[in-house]
């Protein structure tokens, strides 16, 4: 990715133009009054706002709608001064919402004392994002002697319309399902999720999170939507639907043996699955199940975390198939 650079009053052609954002410039290293011996050398930010790569450079730009507009670029003018010949000047960017940066940016030139305006092209692309945001866009500059400086901005965008997920079914059935009504404790379960997909482009995917949680275990909690999971057993991703249609998607999984609370009879548990589009989750399902436990006792108590969660089989033993629009689904598992 490249960036243009203006010399402002020199090389620049374009016209600032008033902005209705306030800017608020922050200092990050404060210094006491410094001696006379010390570097005098400044740098401070002038502006910084986003606008559409369709237009001109525009600090009033409002919402950026998408398909209208397809990238965001970002301009920052800082005013660098108190020294002789060139120095080393750093720029870093970032786009975040509130769940954390969504897009990041650095750029490094040698500079001589003066006002510059940075042009960064294409600093978020509108496709990617779903709905409609306010987005925070953040700059960090340091001027080599100089203390560090950042500066930040909002605007919003209304990114494109999430593909649409149904969710048909979700069922559940025990290892031995023709004779046993009930779930035991280290057996295996098979999950059927009849679901349709609308409004996925050419070439997109799905991306599909499988989690199960014991509701019981109190000594430790498993969060579906954690991108950091803590047991490797109790998650299992791989890739979903590609293209709008009825599909049928088939995994199974394996119940703990042992238990936080193992004099109970009964450990209810969940079933999560996730879909996601980039990072963005689109749908959520879940189906809820008891693991029965004839004779509970200290025989399945163990301090083992990663022996008491559901293990999820691995997505090379997903299935995933399409099925007709006409399709009946049954009470009974699909295999």
């Amino acid at each position: 990715m490249y960036n243009a650079l203006w010399r402002i009053g020199m090389l620049s052609t374009h016209r600032l133009i008033a902005t209705l954002t306030v800017v608020v410039t922050v200092a990050v290293t404060a210094h006491s009054a410094l001696p006379a011996t010390e570097d005098p050398s400044s740098v401070q930010i002038l502006s910084l706002y986003a606008y559409p790569a369709e237009t001109s450079a525009n600090k009033l730009s409002g919402v950026f709608p998408y398909p209208d507009v397809r990238f965001v670029n970002a301009v920052l003018e800082v005013d660098l001064r108190g020294f002789t010949g060139e120095r080393k000047f750093s720029v870093f960017l970032t786009v975040s919402d509130d769940k954390g940066v969504i897009e990041k940016e650095k750029a490094v030139y040698t500079l001589s004392e003066g006002a510059y305006k940075f042009d960064f092209p294409h600093v978020l692309d509108l496709k990617k994002q779903l709905g409609r945001k306010k987005l925070k866009l953040f700059a960090e500059v340091n001027l080599s002697g100089a203390p560090i400086v950042t500066s930040e901005t909002f605007f919003e965008i209304r990114g494109r319309e999430p593909p649409k997920v149904t969710i048909e079914a979700f069922t559940l059935y025990p290892e031995r399902w023709e004779q046993e009504d009930y779930i035991y404790p280290g057996t295996g379960i098979t999950a059927n999720l009849f679901l349709s997909v609308d409004g996925l482009e050419e070439r997109e995917r799905l991306r599909l999170r499988v989690v199960g949680v014991v509701e019981d275990e109190g000594a430790f909690k498993i969060d579906p939507e954690s991108k950091y999971p803590l047991y490797d057993s109790a998650w299992e991703e791989g890739q979903g639907p590609r293209g709008d249609g009825r599909y049928v998607f088939i995994f199974t999984g394996t119940t703990p043996g042992f238990f936080y609370d193992f004099g109970r009879y009964e450990h209810p548990f969940t079933i999560h699955v996730l879909f996601y589009l980039e990072d963005e989750i689109v749908q959520r399902a879940r189906i809820h199940g008891e693991i029965y436990v004839r004779d509970p006792g200290s025989a399945y108590q163990t301090n083992e975390e990663e022996l008491r969660v559901i293990q999820i089989s691995p997505s090379s033993r997903w299935r995933l198939r399409r099925i007709p629009e006409d399709y009946e689904i049954e009470d009974r598992p699909t295999f």
